[in-house]
């Protein structure tokens, strides 16, 4: 295991790191791309501006991981375990949510995060975006959020008008300077 390992800045091109257990890894300012985290545990991992592009996350353990400002286009997190992860002012062009879960994520202030990578997600399938912090680019115009669970979702900024919140949760949701003007 290499729980807490100290690995900011290192080079880890190509690496193996399929189900390692990575809990707490302070990996800030590493230049990983094409690293396999696959099934790895990952856990409050830090992630924090480094460049891990077209590393592959897939059913990895990264709730809580941090990766503030990091660069992971073309990354794969299908079926990760992303909860309460920080993407805020990362780059996300290209990366494959599909069947993640993505309860009390931030994306704020993400770059290429869309609505697709969104819909692809365990999360938004099982109807539950509780927490989430979404980008004010996001265009959410029309989505369809019917009986979802929605606490506490920030959409801040994000065009919403004429979405569907039937039968939704919207407690403690943040909806100012979105443009909402129809709710059915």
């Amino acid at each position: 295991t290499m729980i807490r390992a100290q690995l900011q800045g290192a080079t880890l091109s190509n690496a193996n790191l399929a189900s390692a257990d990575l809990t707490s890894a302070n990996l800030a300012g590493a230049y990983a791309p094409a690293v396999g985290f696959q099934s790895a545990r990952l856990a409050s991992a830090d992630f924090t501006h480094a460049q891990i592009d077209g590393a592959q996350f897939n059913s990895a353990n990264l709730t809580g991981a941090n990766f503030a400002s990091a660069y992971l286009q073309i990354a794969n997190f299908t079926s990760a375990n992303l909860t309460s992860a920080n993407f805020s002012s990362a780059i996300l062009s290209d990366t494959d949510f599909t069947n993640a879960t993505l309860l009390g994520a931030n994306f704020s202030t993400a770059t290429g995060f869309t609505t697709a990578q969104l819909f692809s997600s365990a999360s938004y399938k099982s109807h539950s975006l509780a927490g989430m912090d979404l980008p004010p680019s996001m265009n959410l115009a029309g989505a369809n959020f019917s009986n979802f669970n929605l606490t506490s979702v920030n959409f801040a900024g994000a065009p919403l008008s004429t979405m569907n919140f039937s039968g939704a949760t919207i407690r403690g949701a943040t909806l100012s300077g979105t443009g909402f003007t129809t709710a059915q």
